[in-house]
């Protein structure tokens, strides 16, 4: 019986394989097979770490180049994504403990295998719960009611735009059926812990359109108070002519959103984004992350020497400040997709120019964006502060809502604790704000303002901790 060729080859091959249904390890694949146990490598930018192994499972957190993870199993089935041949993995990101599934493409073992008798380092630097005596997921015994400001729905923010050594509560809103808007600053008078009265210290015209945020900046590295107008593709910046008492137009640019700081202690840097003109594969827009020391003179302010950091990142928040008490501020961005946030990059200033020191995910209720993010001192320590979820039921609809404390301990950020205000889904949230006042350095310097719908007011109160 003559033997055809094809059927021979195929039989050679067979056996090679086992003929046992693991034809598939034939396949060369970029980063090797990994094993249970494997310490491994992230090969790429923006990786996603899934809850489980599909494109359709929920994006967990994103990584990139260089994140180490533990590899906990593999899925049995070899698959191809855009031509892209390997298999799912279960891994442990050694940084911050967070467990999820990778495509093994963006995956190699590492050549040196480090002793693994610790091979997740939490996140949380304290034993769960965070303050046990809060009781986490429960809310606050009372918030301690402060006033009221009788003013329409609007943008809110707080500083001391007047440099009177006063911090303002201040407001920006339209008027009905016109385009411009008012920036209106309201001081409070009265002691301390006590029920204050707040009276309005100047109500500005501002003119324009679709600013979607406002931020003060002030500081002693500044010669003078300076605003923002943050829009979807601009930021704007002003200061507040006391005598005429009004804004005098400073810089535009075309960045959504803007920070300042000083990253070496000693010049004065503004921080901006310019948009990556190719999105994501989800469709999440990108940007690079910018720095640039200033000047101001002459009411102008003119930038200089420009730094830019290599990769571009899908930037939600933007703040810039001191975490380390060294005088130099570090740039944190909240990362994330786009309808979704909860990650953390922190670039500091290098020899090279910005570089990534921290890259950590924060667990958020169906992985919402942070809806406010401060570096702040607490009780004489830097910490960046969260208005999030509780970030250790950050999957449970029950969970708490409030401020999360974050430090960072060399080239980790490190939970520290959570003060809940309320549970998540309560119809609070749908109209309460949170700013940063600065009082006296208390435990959490911070105010909740409760808007009223029927009374169109915001009643101001001061959450009260154990």
């Amino acid at each position: 019986m003559k033997r055809h060729p094809f059927c021979f080859a195929a039989i050679i091959i067979m056996l090679i394989a086992g003929w046992s249904g693991r034809a598939q390890e034939l396949v060369v694949l970029p980063g090797g097979v990994l094993q249970e146990d494997d310490s491994a490598e992230v090969t790429g930018d923006y990786v996603r770490v899934r809850t489980g192994p599909t494109l359709e499972h929920r994006i967990l957190t994103k990584v990139n180049r260089g994140t180490p993870v533990t590899i906990i199993e593999r899925n049995e089935q070899l698959v191809s994504i855009k031509d892209m041949n390997n298999y799912w993995y279960r891994v442990r990101l050694d940084k911050s403990g967070i467990e999820g599934w990778m495509f093994g493409y963006f995956l190699r073992k590492k050549e040196e295998q480090a002793p693994k008798e610790n091979a997740a380092i939490p996140t949380i630097e304290e034993p769960i719960p965070f303050k046990k005596e809060a009781s986490i997921g429960a809310a606050l015994p009372h918030l301690d009611n402060l006033g009221s400001i009788q003013e329409p729905r609007s943008l809110v923010t707080s500083g001391d735009l007047n440099g009177n050594g006063t911090p303002e509560i201040i407001f920006l809103g339209s008027e009905e059926r016109k385009r411009n808007l008012h920036l209106i600053g309201y001081e409070a008078e009265g002691n301390r812990g006590t029920k204050k009265s707040y009276s309005e210290v100047y109500r500005i015209e501002l003119r324009g359109a679709d600013v979607h945020s406002i931020e003060v900046f002030s500081g002693p590295w500044l010669e003078y108070p300076l605003i923002v107008a943050n829009g979807k593709t601009f930021s704007h910046i002003y200061t507040f002519d006391e005598t005429r008492n009004s804004l005098k137009f400073m810089f535009k640019t075309d960045s959504p959103l803007i920070s300042m700081g000083s990253l070496d202690g000693k010049q004065k840097h503004i921080i901006y984004l310019k948009r990556n003109r190719v999105p994501d594969n989800d469709g999440t827009i990108t940007y690079y992350v910018h720095a640039a020391t200033f000047t101001m003179d002459r009411g102008r302010l003119s930038i200089q020497d420009r730094i830019s950091y290599s990769h571009p990142l899908p930037v939600k928040k933007l703040v810039t400040y001191d975490l380390t008490g060294d005088s130099r501020a570090e740039i944190v961005c909240e990362i994330g997709g786009k309808e979704s946030g909860g990650g953390i990059v922190i670039l500091g200033l290098g020899e090279e120019g910005l570089q990534r020191t921290v890259n950590s995910g924060i667990v958020t209720y169906k992985d919402n964006q942070f809806v406010r993010m401060w570096g702040t001192t607490v009780q004489d320590n830097p910490r960046l502060v969260l208005y999030t979820t509780d970030p250790e039921n950050g999957n449970d609809a029950g969970t708490s809502f409030g401020f999360l404390l974050a430090k960072l301990k060399g080239n980790d950020l490190l939970n520290d604790r959570f003060y809940p205000v309320n549970k998540l889904l309560d119809d609070a949230n749908n109209y309460r704000e949170a700013l940063i006042v600065g009082e006296d350095n208390q435990e959490l310097p911070f105010l909740v303002m409760d808007y009223d719908e029927n009374k169109t007011r915001y009643e101001l109160k001061r959450p009260m901790y154990q």
